[in-house]
């Protein structure tokens, strides 16, 4: 009795059969690779798109602060004219040939101005103590007020002059410093 599986017919039916399986289980392995790929190409398009979105976004950015740069650089030259004509003026004050001294009761009262604006809205008698020094100073004061102080250490209008002066320049620095920021 011969073995059914050594006769050749069932030798090449069993060989077919191997590979039929064989190629069975490898057309699987490929489809669930070609899925895999197929899953992945989407991911990454989804991500692509969402990267492109994102470089838009930080473009918009970019364009962003280039204009803000190029608005700080324009704030920046008219600060500067706005420097340049306080110094002409600087030195005509220079020139400044009157010499007047204000009366006490007069000078109390632009002190109190002075230190007002000095402490950006603070009185004196919100401050305590009367002679207490203003954080930030700008305008510049004689000192202590009083009808017993000799007249060199009074405000005098070159005084006056100057610090108006000075408020001016301060006032308009501040203005184009806020045309400049403010819009945003």
């Amino acid at each position: 009795m011969t073995m059914w599986y050594l006769n050749l017919k069932n030798i090449a039916l069993m060989f077919l059969g191997v590979l039929l399986i064989a190629v069975s289980i490898a057309g699987g392995i490929q489809y669930a690779r070609v899925l895999k790929a197929a899953k992945t190409i989407t991911e990454q398009t989804a991500s692509i798109e969402e990267l492109t979105k994102d470089k838009k976004d930080l473009q918009g950015q970019v364009d962003d602060y280039k204009a803000d740069i190029a608005a700080a650089k324009k704030a920046q030259a008219r600060q500067q004219a706005i420097q340049d004509f306080t110094a002409t003026y600087w030195a005509q004050l220079q020139d400044f040939k009157t010499d007047v001294v204000m009366e006490a009761s007069d000078e109390k009262i632009l002190s109190d101005y002075t230190y007002y604006f000095n402490s950006h809205g603070l009185r004196r008698t919100q401050a305590g103590s009367g002679d207490s020094k203003a954080r930030g100073k700008v305008l510049s004061s004689p000192g202590s007020t009083g009808a017993d102080r000799p007249d060199n250490h009074r405000w005098t209008v070159r005084q006056l002059a100057a610090n108006y002066l000075q408020l001016i320049d301060y006032i308009l620095k501040y203005e184009e410093t806020e045309k400049c920021y403010g819009q945003n």
